[in-house]
């Protein structure tokens, strides 16, 4: 039986199907706009200094390091133009977020329509290509698994890089349907650019130019050596490329700040093995998207018999990818897609914390919806019968992203989701132990940190959360004793050294509680805080000038920091710099009128005949 002629002609079906995209992606993330900024949004975000201001550019293309925007300057230079808008709005970001992630839809389903036309598909039947794009894409855009790279702001690396992966193929594909060069030229001259564009965004963007030449191959010009022979000029144009990201790399120490790489203390082995665990579950999760967890937390598989399924399943696929890629079949491609995607992160290259990562899936289920979109087109024979069964699974589908999302609400359910489906995961108990501590709930809080450390007894961030609980109970030298053991751990920690600091300066020992304060300025210049205890405990040391100075920098990072304007209007005021001392602390009426230390200090100077500047 041969399938069924769709009644509309393919080009008055793109609109359609087009809207259709939309519409299915804008129900299943509408409930997505309000959920707050969690985990690594807070240092990316709430905590980045450079995204307070455009111009000069120079601060906001370069973001700080250890964080997801670090060496990503396009990413945080989006990040930037949100906060421009709508400063710490959550809605402003989730926005954007979902707005790329449509544009990458529509752009999948341009691109795939586009390769669709070049190969034997269906009879020719008028509209099947246009519907089987239609299809792929539509999976794609409301598919759970892709929740964590469109409602987790920060993982905005994930979903911007990948519309502008898209767009470097849907521009070249374009540019060879353009009849003369003349027309050709501007569309890979759009495809080199976003490709660059895709570099400044995130790392995985590498594989692009490897995989359009392989597009290219096998779509277009039969092999790549006439490929290379027709446009290596344009080829030379995206491996330009990956210089750019060879000197974004290099800024952060090539390694992002210790967090990938050989040399992080990980075996490449062991993360190997554990990546044949992690690919199989991928595919599952592909398949059958449940359950889906926020975060996995640190393992490895060490001993080769764990990982033998899996790799029996990953050897078996990648040997079909090499012998369809081989006889260029169009599948070949696609597993290639898949594999070359996640080869940056699911290979031999070890991550620091993370083994498992949903995110990670964001371009790679294309791979999987295209392959098992054409399948069905084949079993089920009639174009309307399988449109039909297409708009029944996207439906569950996007339902099920919308329940998915209810989780990313608030940062306890999230944190308790994961907990519940990860009992043994450090980090998950970690992560909800803060959350908690945020909304109050001490005593929980201590027990998500308690179990955190009986899972992992090296966890600095436990003994610093633990710590910081302690001391706001008044168990000070409990509290030293933690942040003790997580500076030990962890040297780099700047918040550890923070709150040690602030213990051993309740503790009377001030000399010890400056060199703390002193370490976390060094590990994290932009803290205001720590500027502002530094400059308490000069002061308390008699080091009055030293003071005035960690205060100005705190007020100059925070202008409405009402403390740091208070300390250092009392420092000046020591100093007999009463002008100063006036003008700062009527700065604090002025953040804070009902400051009645502010307002009782000021009628002791302004007697004296000192007038504010």
């Amino acid at each position: 039986m041969r399938p069924q002629a769709s009644s509309a002609t393919p080009e008055s079906s793109v609109p359609w199907a087009a809207g259709l995209i939309v519409l299915f992606g804008l129900a299943a993330y509408i409930n997505s706009l309000s959920g707050p900024f969690v985990f690594d949004d807070l240092p990316s975000i709430v905590s980045n200094p450079t995204l307070r201001a455009l111009w000069p550019p120079g601060s906001v293309l370069h973001p700080p390091a250890a964080s997801t925007v670090s060496g990503r300057p396009l990413l945080n230079l989006s990040f930037a133009l949100n906060h421009e808008i709508g400063g710490e709005d959550v809605r402003g970001y989730h926005a954007l977020n979902l707005l790329v992630h449509l544009l990458g839809g529509l752009t999948l389903f341009g691109w795939l329509r586009r390769t669709f036309l070049r190969v034997r598909f269906a009879g020719g039947i008028p509209g099947a290509q246009t519907w089987a794009a239609f299809a792929a894409a539509l999976v794609w855009t409301v598919h759970p698994l892709q929740t964590e790279s469109v409602t987790y702001i920060a993982q905005r690396a994930e979903s911007l890089m990948g519309l502008l992966y898209l767009f470097t193929f849907y521009a070249f594909v374009r540019a060879m349907d353009a009849p003369p060069a003349s027309a050709a030229a501007p569309w890979l001259a759009i495809s080199v650019v976003a490709c660059a564009a895709g570099m400044a965004v995130k790392e995985v963007m590498v594989t692009a130019p490897v995989l359009v030449i392989l597009y290219d191959r096998t779509f277009i010009a039969g092999s790549l050596r006439e490929a290379l022979r027709r446009r290596w000029l344009y080829y030379a144009g995206l491996a330009a490329g990956w210089a750019l990201l060879a000197w974004l790399m290099a800024g952060v120490g090539g390694n992002r700040n210790g967090s990938i790489g050989f040399g992080i203390g990980i075996k490449w082995w062991a993360y190997a093995l554990t990546q044949l665990i992690a690919i199989p579950r991928y595919l599952g999760l592909s398949l059958w998207p449940h359950p889906l967890i926020f975060e996995y937390g640190p393992f490895e598989v060490t001993r080769f018999p764990e990982a033998l399924p899996g790799a029996i399943l990953v050897g078996g696929l990648a040997a079909a990818t090499l012998l369809a890629t081989w006889k260029r079949f169009p599948a070949g491609f696609w597993g290639c897609w898949f594999f070359a995607i996640l080869a940056p992160t699911s290979s031999i290259v070890p991550g620091a914390t993370q083994r498992i990562v949903e995110h990670r899936m964001y371009l790679p289920l294309a791979a999987v919806v295209v392959l098992t979109s054409r399948l069905l087109f084949v079993l089920l024979e009639r174009v309307r019968l399988f449109l039909l069964f297409i708009l029944v699974a996207a439906l569950g589908l996007a339902l099920a992203t919308a329940r998915r999302n209810r989780d990313y609400h608030s940062e306890i359910a999230l944190w308790q989701d994961t907990v519940v489906k990860r009992p043994m995961n450090p980090n998950a108990h970690d992560n909800l132990g803060a959350a908690l501590v945020r909304t109050g709930k001490w005593p929980e809080a201590a027990a998500q940190f308690e179990e955190a450390l009986q899972l992992r007894a090296n966890d600095p961030e436990a003994h610093n959360q633990l710590g910081t609980l302690l001391a706001r109970a008044g168990r000070l030298p409990e509290a030293i004793v933690h942040f003790k053991e997580a500076v030990r751990q962890s040297p780099g920690y700047a918040d550890a050294h923070l709150n040690l600091g602030s213990a051993l300066a309740q503790s009377g020992r001030i000399p010890e509680a400056a060199e703390e304060f002193a370490t976390a300025i060094r590990l994290q210049p932009g803290d205001a805080e720590a500027l502002n205890e530094l400059g308490t405990a000069l002061a308390q040391m008699g080091q009055f000038e030293q003071a005035v100075v960690q205060f100005q920098a705190a007020v100059r990072l925070r202008p409405a920091f009402a403390q740091g304007h208070y300390n250092l209007g009392v420092t000046l005021a020591q100093l007999g710099r009463k002008g100063e001392a006036v003008h700062e602390l009527e700065e604090v009426l002025r953040l804070q009128p009902s400051d009645g230390r502010a307002r009782e200090i000021l009628s002791e100077l302004e007697p004296a005949g000192v007038k504010s500047p």
